[in-house]
C-alpha cells in the first residue's frame, strides 16, 4: 500500500467508527499496515472499537470526547446501540 493522505486516514477511521463491533471492520482496521495503524485517527478508531466490544462505555465516553468532529458525527451513529 502506498503512503496514504490524511483525507484516507480519515476515511478509514470513519469507516471503522461507523462499523464499530463488526468482526470484518476490525479485522480489516488490524490487518493495515502498520505505519496506517500508527496514525492517532486509526489509533482512536481501533480503542474505540475495543472499548465498545469490551463494554467499557466510561472510556468509550471519554475517547468519544476527544475524537475530532467527523468522527464524532460517525460515532454518533453507534450511540443508541452504546446506550440499550
Amino acid at each position: 500500500m502506498a503512503h496514504p493522505v490524511a483525507e484516507q486516514m480519515e476515511s478509514y477511521a470513519i469507516y471503522l467508527i461507523i462499523n464499530i463491533g463488526n468482526n470484518s471492520s476490525t479485522k480489516w482496521g488490524f490487518s493495515l499496515p502498520q505505519n496506517v495503524r500508527n496514525n492517532q485517527l486509526i489509533k482512536m478508531a481501533l480503542t474505540l472499537n475495543g472499548l465498545y466490544r469490551e463494554r467499557n462505555f466510561v472510556r468509550f465516553f471519554r475517547l468519544f470526547k476527544k475524537l475530532p468532529l467527523l468522527l464524532k458525527f460517525a460515532a454518533h451513529w453507534n450511540i443508541p446501540h452504546v446506550l440499550r
